[in-house]
């Protein structure tokens, strides 16, 4: 797979939503790309730990925090009493 870029230096004109013109001061070579992203060649194990990485990640905290305004709430009903 192949698309085009500019060896020197690119300019544009035009708006952000309509571009009139490109050019370039060098010229437009022809660069070879990747192959675009396949979710089915990933590895489900790496997915899997990728994700449960995330839960961690994001989970202690979040426990953390509810345990601590669990313990809070706690301390402060025994001094309503």
């Amino acid at each position: 797979m192949q698309t085009i870029a500019c060896n020197g230096e690119l300019t544009i004109t035009g708006t952000a939503t309509l571009i009139t013109d490109a050019s370039c001061s060098g010229s437009w070579v022809a660069v070879g790309v990747g192959e675009p992203f396949n979710p089915a060649t990933l590895d489900p194990s790496a997915v899997v730990g990728a994700i449960g990485s995330g839960f961690i990640v994001a989970g202690i905290p979040l426990l953390v925090v509810l345990l601590g305004r669990i313990v809070l709430e706690q301390i402060r009903g025994s001094n309503n009493d």
